[in-house]
């Protein structure tokens, strides 16, 4: 038998060692969130999300103007060499007497012009109507009118599109207090496709009535869909996305979706980082305290009940007309499970030890 004084420094110890693990693994839970590794888990969620709440209908007055691979083919244009300034002017003219709202339009489709006079063509029809510039080809986008806002999911994606929307198309919703914050993520609505798109080489060839159904009052998103002009070889131009498992997206078609989430004020926001690192680490802190302190038969049917709850009333909230995003929720999962599994290992060492003293104890034979 144990002394009295053994005896009360293993009762001391017991719970001391508890509290010891719980507090290590709710911080390895918190720095697991904020590695890259944790970055993927709620990116892989963010998915199942998107996947499990389908596409939506894009209402917002929205065209992506695209010069797409049918448009090298039927104006005979080599995707190894910049696209013709000549036909991007030839759509601009029809785009132009259409009235369209609003011209986002990528400076890769004119930068560096061989054709001097198509240039100079090309940019006195655009100063007839009210637009803005972007760039696909920085990931750092930076905006002319000195406003850059991130609307960004991944982080390839930065969105300086709210000021020339104030600015242009009248947008006075969105004030300091309605535009999204620099936490804000990309509501996709669906998969390629989601958002209106015409060829360059459609619009070129429509007729006037054509070109006003079309384009007349709407948001146009001007810019390559298809291969990436670069001498001596053809890449995509594409950015992934977390709507379906390995699924890419144009960049005009990611900055349409990003104008459509402004129309309709349907961005996704978080948290700041410091408060979601904060949050993250108290709930690492509890579901491993209930882990470790618990029985096993205890704590997995609660675990299970509180995660699953989170699961669903995150879910909820990123579905929701305001949607939100609760990061961490993989991560908390993963931490209940460590918790568990400390817990029935420490179990299963008591069991072994106490099963071993009994058998020396009464010589037991174990045959």
């Amino acid at each position: 038998m144990p002394t009295g004084q053994n005896y009360n420094v293993r009762n001391i110890m017991n719970p001391l060692l508890r509290f010891v693990l719980t507090a290590l693994i709710g911080l390895g839970g918190a720095l697991l969130w904020s590695s890259s590794a944790g970055k993927s888990l709620d990116i892989w969620t963010l998915q199942q999300f998107f996947n499990y709440r389908g596409p939506r209908k894009v209402v917002a007055p929205v065209v992506i103007l695209a010069v797409d691979d049918e448009s090298y083919a039927e104006l005979k244009a080599s995707p190894r060499w910049r696209f013709p300034v000549h036909n991007i002017t030839a759509a601009l003219q029809r785009l132009v007497a259409s009235g369209p709202r609003l011209v986002l339009i990528d400076r890769a489709l004119y930068a560096q012009s061989a054709d001097d006079q198509s240039l100079l063509a090309f940019r006195e029809i655009l100063a007839t109507v009210p637009s803005f510039e972007w760039d696909s080809t920085s990931s750092a986008v930076t905006s002319m009118h000195g406003v850059v806002t991130k609307l960004s999911f991944p982080e390839q994606s930065v969105s300086p599109f709210v000021a020339p929307l104030q600015e242009f198309a009248g947008l006075s919703f969105l004030t300091n207090s309605a535009a999204p914050s620099s936490n804000a993520l990309i509501n996709f609505y669906g998969e390629k496709g989601t958002v209106e798109r015409v060829s360059l080489h459609s619009a070129i060839a429509s007729s006037a009535e054509d070109s006003a159904r079309l384009f007349h009052d709407k948001i146009i998103v001007f810019g390559f869909h298809g291969v990436v002009r670069q001498r001596g070889q053809i890449l995509r131009d594409e950015l992934a996305v977390p709507i379906g498992l390995g699924d890419t997206m144009f960049p005009v078609e990611l900055n349409a979706t990003i104008v459509a989430n402004l129309l309709e004020r349907s961005w996704i926001e978080r948290m700041s980082l410091r408060a979601e690192l904060f949050t993250v680490l108290v709930g690492c802190i509890v579901v491993a305290g209930i882990g470790i302190f618990l029985f096993p038969t205890r704590s997995v049917p609660l675990l299970l009940l509180l995660l699953g709850a989170l699961t669903v009333f995150a879910y909820n909230l990123f579905n929701a007309i305001v949607p939100f995003w609760i990061s961490g929720v993989a991560v908390l999962w993963l931490t209940a499970f460590a918790g568990v599994l400390c817990r029935a290992a420490y179990h299963a060492v008591t069991v072994r030890r106490a099963t071993e003293k009994l058998t020396s104890t009464y010589r037991i034979s174990r045959n």
